[in-house]
């Protein structure tokens, strides 16, 4: 998460294209495009997530659905289906 951030303040700064981030980062195009894909998520997943202790977190991966609705509120129902699975199932 504090690496989109990053990447995403570099990249609004115009200081940076995703291209030239992959470069420098050493990762291709489309993982750069998954990870500034965090940006996308609603400020308070953001700060729960930069929030977690180490460990606690499920993959990233498990996270990119979410990135893709730009609902935040659709997002915030998507997080708690992921982070806070119900004990019942």
């Amino acid at each position: 998460m504090a690496t989109a951030i990053r990447m995403n303040r570099l990249v609004e700064a115009r200081q940076v294209t995703y291209a030239s981030l992959a470069r420098m980062e050493n990762l291709s195009r489309a993982r750069v495009t998954q990870i500034m894909g965090l940006a996308n998520l609603a400020p308070d997943i953001q700060e729960e997530i930069l929030d977690l202790p180490a460990g606690c977190l499920t993959s990233e991966r498990a996270i990119r659905p979410i990135c893709m609705t730009l609902d935040w509120g659709e997002q915030r129902i998507l997080w708690n289906r992921v982070c806070r699975p119900d004990p019942a199932t």
